[in-house]
């Protein structure tokens, strides 16, 4: 009974830590809320994962940090600089400004920043560069990780959403509709206007990029250096739109329109473009999306009807589908040797899928169990996978900062086995052997008798137990 009783001391003193543990724990997550888990039951039922401090034991996706506690963060344009992670947010008190997260505490604007609604982040010659408002209005902004952002030029306007290439040294950005390049010193110039300026690419030493021609046709125009000029005129009787370029295998691909309709076009830098045989018409071009990604030397994209099938190219065989219960798969990501990307299930909701390059893709989790999370915005930041989605939460419509990872912990190394003792030697003869060592006494001090010691223990541990719960 005694001993039964003793474990029951420290079963409700282990009770009473866990309990504690796991408060102390949600409000670490919580930051300035007041509830236990500092989520909320919507939150707290989209979170996938323990929270350990501000980090996550991953089982799946999960939540950061709601940086707006009352609405919606909508958290867009994560980029890794200088060892964090960047992205624009809002915590509700003003517009969407710069964030910036270490991977160990909650995320936090970037001071002196006063530019609203940043966009098109992109890294040059180690420094952060984007797009924002000011009180006067747009302007090209750049950061070096310490002192407060400053202005590059003042644009008329920008593209958005642009993946920028760096050609012969200078940052290609898309302004006013029109091309422009940026040395990272002194203002940018232009190189062609009246181009859409989306979907630029860098293939033998040229720069490549859909441009009006002057009469309403969108055509592959190309940049040497010195002059613009019509790469090829794959319409002749319309708009060929040629989107989502890029270069795999030592060629320039890309879709476009010669009239007879949408398809993949390759081209090797000599002979002029040509289609690609067995690559289905998609009957749209998708501006957006991403882009296009090569994955385990693969060009991986989206076609077939209104870009609905997930599609993989090795340039030796006709292209092929691969097949999955999803649709319309689009911001692809590699991360762990997988791919990752946002696609449509079965029933209409959009959500994070995963593909190993043989298996059939699947969901990685219902992120959003009301509706769809549309994730996006991905970034690999200390071996994990950042993306912003919606949770379904009735506080937040717009993206949160969400975490997934897949790296298994390295296992604990197996303690060192302690050295066997030296064997005694054996006495030399004619030696007095070593005497017998003195034995320990038995008895117990005078007065007090083992009970007395155990309820001595007893009393201390109860003792303690009542000071944790009471104070």
């Amino acid at each position: 009974m005694k001993t039964r009783a003793g474990v029951g001391f420290f079963t409700v003193a282990a009770a009473f830590l866990s309990a504690g543990a796991r408060n102390s724990i949600g409000m670490v997550a919580a930051g300035h809320q007041a509830n236990t888990d500092g989520l909320g039951p919507q939150l707290r039922r989209h979170s996938h994962g323990l929270v350990d401090g501000s980090r996550r034991l991953q089982s799946g996706p999960s939540l950061v940090f709601q940086i707006n506690p009352s609405g919606s963060s909508n958290v867009r344009e994560l980029i890794v600089f200088n060892d964090k992670l960047y992205f624009s947010a809002t915590d509700g008190s003003s517009n969407e400004k710069l964030w910036q997260y270490d991977g160990a505490g909650n995320p936090s604007p970037v001071a002196g920043s006063i530019a609203a609604g940043p966009v098109d982040l992109v890294v040059f010659q180690n420094k952060l560069h984007f797009f924002a408002n000011d009180a006067v209005g747009i302007r090209f902004w750049k950061y070096d990780g310490t002192n407060a952002p400053n202005i590059v030029a003042t644009p008329s306007s920008f593209v958005g959403e642009q993946k920028y290439p760096v050609y012969n040294n200078n940052l290609i950005l898309a302004i006013g509709n029109a091309l422009w390049q940026y040395d990272g010193t002194n203002a940018p110039t232009e190189i062609a206007g009246s181009s859409a300026g989306n979907h630029i690419a860098v293939f033998n030493n040229k720069l490549y990029f859909p441009r009006y021609d002057g009469t309403l046709r969108r055509e592959l125009h190309m940049y040497d250096g010195s002059s613009v000029s019509v790469a090829f005129d794959i319409n002749l009787n319309g708009d060929a739109g040629p989107v989502n370029l890029i270069v795999f295998n030592g060629k320039l691909f890309f879709e476009a329109n010669d009239g007879t309709g949408i398809a993949l076009w390759e081209y090797n830098g000599i002979n002029p473009p040509s289609k690609v045989a067995g690559f289905p018409s998609s009957g749209v071009t998708n501006f957006y999306g991403g882009g296009w990604i090569v994955f385990k030397n693969k060009l991986t994209m989206w076609g077939g009807t209104s870009n609905s099938q997930l599609w993989q190219y090795n340039d030796l065989s006709p292209p092929s589908q691969v097949s999955f219960a999803g649709s319309y798969p689009q911001y692809f990501t590699v991360y762990n040797d997988k791919l990752y990307f946002q696609a449509r299930d079965a029933t209409g909701d959009y959500e994070l899928w995963v593909y190993d390059g043989v298996n059939t893709p699947t969901i990685v989790a219902d992120i959003n169990t009301s509706g769809s999370s549309f994730p996006g915005w991905t970034a690999v930041f200390n071996s994990k996978l950042y993306f912003a989605a919606n949770i379904g939460s009735p506080t937040t419509s717009l993206p949160e900062l969400m975490v997934y990872s897949t790296t298994t912990p390295a296992p604990t190394p197996a303690p060192t086995p302690a050295p066997a003792p030296a064997p005694v030697p054996a006495p030399t003869p004619g030696s007095t052997p070593n005497p017998a060592p003195t034995p320990v006494p038995t008895t117990t001090p005078t007065g007090c008798s083992y009970t007395d010691v155990v309820r001595g223990w007893a009393s201390d541990i109860a003792f303690s137990v009542r000071h944790l719960i009471f104070g």
